[in-house]
């Protein structure tokens, strides 16, 4: 069982360093936008974003999960 509670504790650690990631990807694909007045470009750091928005999501949801699983004694 400690074992088991190490490896979730890790995961949880590894999430929040990709959610972080995803974070930095987020405001550095909206910084770029805000740059470019190009329609490829525009439409590259929309796509970008919303990428980024979707894994963020989706860490969020992985990191809820964890935290939501009752302690096993």
């Amino acid at each position: 069982m400690q074992e088991k509670r190490r490896l979730i504790e890790r995961e949880k650690e590894l999430l929040q360093v990709e959610l972080s990631r995803a974070q930095d990807e987020m405001a550095a694909a909206f910084n770029q936008f805000q740059a470019v007045v190009e329609p490829d470009l525009i439409d590259y750091y929309t796509y970008a974003y919303k990428a980024s928005m979707v894994k963020h999501d989706y860490l969020i949801k992985r990191l809820k999960k964890l935290y939501e699983q009752p302690e096993e004694v």
